[in-house]
């Protein structure tokens, strides 16, 4: 089967935090927020065979999310915190006969929009950033490729009922990609730098066991 779709949004009163909002014991929050409008549009499409040993899908999608909100990021237009261009999944499954398959999932998505200080000032002996535009930087593009197999099997049961036992084992992120969850802003490392990436993850094998009446 193949689909291929489009879409166009206009937005209305889409809400944004100030720079250096401050949300924490604030009791006038809705002093921090403005609202504006937001564009958004893209292309979904997909290919999947789902008949016979080898089944699986591809799919592909362009999503862009733009907005304009008055008092942020000087009113010029800025990308949103989930814009994200381009997004590839892959999935794989092949049945090696009743009781074993196997399967594979690959991602890749570009990476999600941030912003991030271009320098400092001090201010009663406080390290203030200076940021950037609103979301003009990106994290670092993701990608993962999890494997996994299954063995099922039945054995007697309580009063002659069936159990369906399920063997599961598998390896997430099997190339040990680093993929970035944050971004931390602290004082200088060894290297002199201010600012890193942390990480979650990376290679992580699992084995799971289940059964059914």
């Amino acid at each position: 089967s193949f689909s291929l779709g489009g879409y166009h949004k206009l937005q209305l009163n889409q809400l944004e935090l100030l720079g250096h909002a401050q949300i924490i014991r604030n009791p006038d929050i809705r002093g921090q927020l403005r609202s504006g409008t937001a564009k958004a549009y893209g292309i979904e499409g997909e290919v999947s065979k789902a008949e016979g040993r080898f089944s699986g899908t591809l799919s592909y999608t362009y999503s862009r999310v733009k907005r304009r909100i008055s008092g942020i990021n000087s009113g010029d237009t800025f990308v949103s915190n989930y814009d994200i261009p381009h997004e590839f999944k892959m999935l794989g499954k092949y049945d090696v006969n009743a009781a074993l398959s196997v399967q594979a999932f690959f991602v890749y998505t570009a990476g999600r929009p941030l912003t991030l200080p271009v320098g400092y000032y001090q201010h009663d002996g406080v390290n203030v950033p200076l940021f950037e535009g609103r979301n003009e930087s990106r994290f670092p593009n993701f990608n993962r490729l999890d494997v996994s197999g299954q063995y099922r099997l039945q054995s007697g049961g309580l009063k002659g009922r069936r159990l369906l036992h399920t063997i599961s084992a598998g390896i997430y992120n099997v190339y040990n990609r680093k993929n970035p969850l944050y971004y931390h802003l602290g004082p200088p490392d060894a290297g002199g730098r201010r600012n890193r990436y942390e990480y979650g993850f990376g290679i992580y094998p699992w084995l799971a066991y289940s059964f059914k009446l």
